[in-house]
Parts: structure tokens; C-alpha cells; sequence
């Protein structure tokens, strides 16, 4: 919760990463719905996962998804890589 402890060197961290070349910001489409709920169904995700999942799924081109959690092992169609801290920085 960096906004609400006004951690400004966290925030400052966020705002480099989603300024990083390359990443790419992805729209809340009705296909990005329907691959979430589909997500949510067979896996079990949570919602906010499910999204997340989808829409780097609904990217259709080689794709890496950076996460600590798990869960998301189990989406066989993901290309999960483990976040490190050069990922975080």
C-alpha cells in the first residue's frame, strides 16, 4: 500500500516499471473477459488473476508472465517466469 503510506521511493519503483520499453499495456477487452472467465472456471483463479492471466494470454504472440504466485503454474497456456528482483527494480 505505497499511496497510502505515501511510500514515494515504492512508488517511484511502480512508475519505472510500467515506463519500461517493451511492456505492454493491455486493454480490459470482451475477449479479455471471456478468456478470464474461461481462466476462473478451469483453474480456479481468483478474478483479479483471471484478468491479469488473460490478458497476456490475449496478446496471441510469445509472452512472459512475471509473478511470485504460484498459482499461476498451473495455466499450462502461460509462459510464468519467477520475478526477481531485477523485475521489481
Amino acid at each position: 500500500m505505497p499511496l497510502r503510506n505515501n511510500d514515494i521511493a515504492l512508488l517511484k519503483q511502480y512508475d519505472d516499471f510500467f515506463s519500461t520499453d517493451g511492456l505492454l499495456i493491455v486493454d480490459l477487452s470482451r475477449n479479455v473477459l471471456d478468456i478470464a472467465t474461461r481462466l476462473r472456471s478451469y483453474f480456479g483463479l481468483k478474478t483479479p488473476d483471471a484478468l491479469q492471466a488473460a490478458c497476456c494470454l490475449s496478446l496471441q504472440s510469445p509472452h512472459v508472465f512475471l509473478t511470485d504466485d504460484n498459482g499461476f503454474r498451473n495455466v499450462d497456456a502461460l509462459n510464468v517466469r519467477k520475478a526477481t528482483k531485477s523485475d521489481k527494480a
